[in-house]
């Protein structure tokens, strides 16, 4: 569940490293966004209650890396403050919605913000957060149960890469 909550954080940090009114992939690059379609993304991600996921993203990425790095521990306080400062809705808010406009027409968007606001897309919206952390503890498990595979698979790797003459890298935390 760690590993798969701090990807869906590192996802949605890379997402948000774009800068709004870019080159749209959909239109080959050519045109930039419009403003019309970058408030269809910003209703859209009103409708997903994104600034409220946002919030507890960074509070999971903290949490992952703490677990996943005991010697942080002493550094929780600066973590939490950084995160604060920067992974917030206000900070990242317009560079999300023009990931989001970048990748949907304004068709699409209006289409999408059609169904977020009927009672199945509000529930689909409410309960993504848990199905998401539910399917991160399915894979979790199934890691968990092939990990002694991936150990020896690692191992062998390793005698392949001492046998080749390269060492092989240090670990990374």
């Amino acid at each position: 569940m760690r590993l798969s909550r701090t990807l869906a954080c590192l996802a949605l940090l890379a997402a948000a490293s774009s800068t709004p009114n870019t080159a749209s992939a959909q239109d080959g690059g050519a045109a930039t966004v419009s403003a019309e379609r970058l408030a269809s993304a910003r209703e859209l991600l009103d409708l997903l209650q994104m600034e409220t996921i946002m919030k507890g993203s960074s509070e999971m990425m903290i949490e992952a890396q703490l677990a996943g790095n005991p010697m942080l521990a002493p550094y929780r306080d600066v973590l939490t403050t950084w995160a604060q400062k920067y992974l917030t809705w206000q900070v990242m808010g317009d560079r999300i919605a023009a990931v989001y406009a970048e990748t949907f027409t304004e068709a699409e968007l209006r289409d999408l913000v059609v169904f977020y606001r009927t009672p199945t897309g509000q529930k689909l919206a409410r309960v993504t957060p848990g199905l998401m952390q539910k399917g991160a503890e399915v894979g979790e498990a199934v890691a968990r149960e092939h990990q002694a595979e991936l150990v020896t698979l690692v191992q062998e790797r390793a005698k392949e890469l001492a046998a080749q003459g390269a060492s092989p890298p240090p670990p990374q935390r």
